[in-house]
């Protein structure tokens, strides 16, 4: 019983948190736009920690850990996660809105009802399930996706076409002008999802014979 892990209020009270070790840590109740400066959590270590009504605003990600992290009723907003790592993590009721994603992996996660809003992705995402979001205004350029699962989600001028995307499922979804490409959109599974409102695009362009099909 010695060597049981306990959990750690955090305080809020360094001007950064660059490569600090944060794991067990619970976030609760804080709101980083107050702060005079953007707080650095670069390299930093979230492992097992948990997030819940917090307000994060252009704070620094990169190269962070976030394994096994709980996360709820938060907001993400002018966030750079820079090259880090969400892992095996789940996300509730959180919405996000002009963040930077370049070079972010996420494996194992699961989003549920999440916003997600004028998002540009730039990321390799692996077995990660989405579960009544919303994705409005968003962009997966030069992303590499595979065996994603979309659940009683709402897609609304969304472009998926400009990156490899693979083993998509679409279940129960609602869709507005969502850009698939036409090199993967065949292979994907639509269950009691209607696709007439999707554009189908090769290299950039719109895909008229697809189109009118």
């Amino acid at each position: 019983m010695d060597n049981m892990i306990t959990t750690v209020q955090f305080d809020n009270s360094l001007e950064n948190y660059e490569s600090a070790d944060l794991s067990f840590r619970v976030f609760r109740d804080i709101d980083f736009s107050l702060d005079q400066k953007p707080k650095s959590f670069y390299r930093a270590d979230f492992r097992r920690s948990k997030i819940t009504n917090c307000k994060f605003f252009e704070n620094i990600f990169g190269r962070a850990d976030f394994v096994d992290v709980y996360i709820e009723n938060s907001n993400f907003k002018n966030v750079n996660w820079g090259s880090c790592l969400f892992k095996n993590s789940y996300i509730v009721s959180t919405f996000y809105h002009n963040n930077s994603y370049r070079g972010v992996s996420l494996q194992f996660n699961t989003f549920k009802q999440c916003i997600f809003k004028n998002e540009k992705f730039l990321f390799n995402a692996y077995k990660t399930k989405f579960i009544h979001c919303i994705f409005e205004s968003c962009t997966f350029e030069k992303s590499s996706l595979e065996d994603l699962v979309f659940e009683n989600c709402e897609f609304n001028d969304v472009n998926i076409a400009e990156c490899h995307a693979e083993k998509l499922k679409f279940n129960s979804c609602s869709i507005n002008k969502l850009k698939l490409g036409v090199t993967y959109w065949s292979t994907y599974l639509y269950r009691n999802t209607k696709i007439e409102d999707c554009l189908f695009m090769y290299k950039g362009n719109i895909d008229i014979h697809h189109v009118l099909l």
